[in-house]
C-alpha cells in the first residue's frame, strides 16, 4: 500500500529522500547564482520576486 504525503507540510514517507533532494537544489541554486555574480537580492530582482 503507498501513502499520500502531507500536502501541507510537504512532508511524505520519502522524507530524508526529499529533505537531501531541497538541500541539493538549494546548494545548486547557491553555485550558479555566485557564479553569475548576483548576490540573493539580484536573483530576487531578475525572477521577479519581491518580499512584498
Amino acid at each position: 500500500m503507498r501513502t499520500v504525503g502531507d500536502t501541507r507540510t510537504g512532508r511524505s514517507d520519502r522524507g530524508p529522500i526529499l529533505s537531501g533532494m531541497w538541500s541539493a537544489s538549494g546548494v545548486l541554486l547557491q553555485y550558479l547564482r555566485k557564479w553569475a555574480g548576483l548576490n540573493q537580492q539580484q536573483l530576487g530582482d531578475a525572477i521577479g520576486y519581491s518580499l512584498e
